[in-house]
């Protein structure tokens, strides 16, 4: 705000200039195009470079027609989450807080809501030979090989890429989980843009992060260094966590929004270089 606009939201909006989610029925990316107002598909292979991670809290209830989110933290052992959920149309809209705390507290909470943990990965998409800042909320039956892929691999070090995707069952309930394979040879400019791009980010989260934590109780986090906890890996095809959380290993940040925008780097093959 200011004097002469007391209304202008001074928040620095969230620089990631779209948002993918991975469809386990599909097997497929999307991401939610606020031009055209519909989901976009994106075909595979899918390339990216990580930039930056954190955790955020996700979930819908059919029942209840109720959408839940949270802030998103780098540390879910130090950093608190609020959840919030959103019930009825444009006109009678209600927002509440029904979670506050640690994970570990809140998660008997979470699992009765089927809220779900939810690693917000900002990543790097090729697009017209240049590196647009991107984010992809790796939830459900993408995270638990995702989690896999990062203990194996130096993920600050290498490109990502998804080339396909493998048939899955849990129950009945049948689903796509997606393949991550490494690219180790990343070009000095993609390598210099790639860090660029987290330097125009941590200008974000570091107004974002002391916002959040300034209404928090504990003790903030410093950015600059990777602080992701991952709980307890299961194989799960809905869009609850795939690991138990509380007790965690590593993230990094992520905003909990359905929408997002656009940005892909595509092809017949991924590539071996990036």
């Amino acid at each position: 705000m200011s004097r002469s606009n007391p209304s202008e939201d001074s928040r620095t909006p969230n620089p990631a200039v779209k948002f993918f989610e991975w469809s386990g029925q599909n097997g497929n990316l999307t991401y939610y195009d606020k031009t055209e107002k519909k989901k976009i598909e994106v075909k595979l292979p899918f390339t990216f470079l990580p930039i930056s991670r954190l955790v955020c809290l996700k979930g819908y209830n059919d029942d209840s027609k109720t959408s839940y989110w949270s802030n998103e933290v780098k540390d879910i052992q130090k950093d608190p989450f609020t959840v919030q959920s959103v019930t009825g149309g444009a006109n009678n809209k209600q927002i509440r807080t029904v979670a506050q705390g640690l994970y570990k507290d809140i998660k008997p909470t979470l699992d009765s809501l089927d809220i779900s943990y939810v690693e917000s990965l900002y990543i790097g998409v090729k697009e017209a030979n240049k590196l647009e800042l991107c984010n992809f909320q790796i939830k459900g039956s993408a995270i638990g090989s995702w989690i896999t892929f990062c203990k194996n691999n130096k993920i600050w070090e290498i490109a990502v890429s998804i080339k396909s995707s493998v048939d899955k069952k849990k129950g009945a309930v049948k689903y796509k989980e997606p393949v991550y394979t490494s690219i180790v040879k990343i070009s000095e400019a993609m390598q210099k843009e790639a860090i660029d791009l987290d330097l125009h980010l941590n200008e974000y989260l570091f107004d974002y992060l002391q916002r959040n934590h300034s209404q928090g109780t504990t003790q903030a986090t410093d950015i600059s260094k990777p602080a992701v906890n991952e709980p307890k890996q299961e194989n799960n095809a809905s869009d609850k966590p795939a690991f138990d959380n509380s007790k965690p290993k590593e993230a990094q940040h992520v905003e909990v929004i359905d929408n997002g925008a656009d940005i892909t780097f595509a092809g017949e093959n991924a590539p071996d270089e990036f």
